[in-house]
């Protein structure tokens, strides 16, 4: 191990290669699917622990890059993610013919819809059928990490943290940790 160790020191191409295989962890992490125990209700508070949970990840993800050290993150959201849930439409027509004394026929339509979610399960165990859900638009994302006064490692986690949330340059600040 330590030999292995060593050549990585040496081999540009290996710090590379290294360097790929973690971001391509924080990637797999990142887009591991969160479980939800009920997603009849998408309230802000599921949003608020998927943020954390994302934040958590990614700091965990982060400190395992060479010379970052401890690590924390925050990210701001544009706006809220969006559940889309599959829906039964059931649509009823009423047609109304009047005639009137002068032999005129007067024909009105009502039209009424009723939505109602498809749901899985059954009791109370019931759950809408989601069929899309978009995660929130990142806004920035702020890293403090104690290794980040190396410009090496501070390129790292930059190119880290635009490769795992798809963020561009101007959307991550990285700090250093006192």
């Amino acid at each position: 191990m330590k030999e292995f160790l060593e050549r990585i020191k040496e081999s540009k191409k290996l710090k590379i290669a290294v360097l790929s295989l973690l971001c391509a962890v924080a990637v797999l992490i990142y887009f591991l699917p969160v479980e939800s125990s009920n997603r009849e209700n998408v309230s802000i508070s599921n949003n608020t622990e998927q943020k954390i949970s994302n934040e958590e990840k990614l700091e965990a993800v982060l400190s395992n890059i060479k010379g970052a050290g401890n690590v924390r993150v925050m990210i701001t959201y544009e706006s809220l993610g969006e559940v889309i849930c599959a829906n039964t439409t059931e649509t009823q027509t009423n047609t109304v013919t009047e005639k009137s004394e002068n032999g005129s026929v007067k024909e009105s339509e009502t039209v009424v819809e009723n939505k109602a979610p498809v749901t899985i399960g059954s009791g109370n165990g019931e759950n809408p059928l989601v069929i899309l859900e978009k995660e929130p638009e990142i806004k920035g994302v702020i890293v403090v990490a104690q290794g980040a006064d190396n410009i090496n490692v501070r390129i790292n986690l930059q190119k880290a943290v635009e490769t795992v949330l798809q963020v561009s340059p101007n959307q991550v600040e990285i700090f250093t940790m006192n």
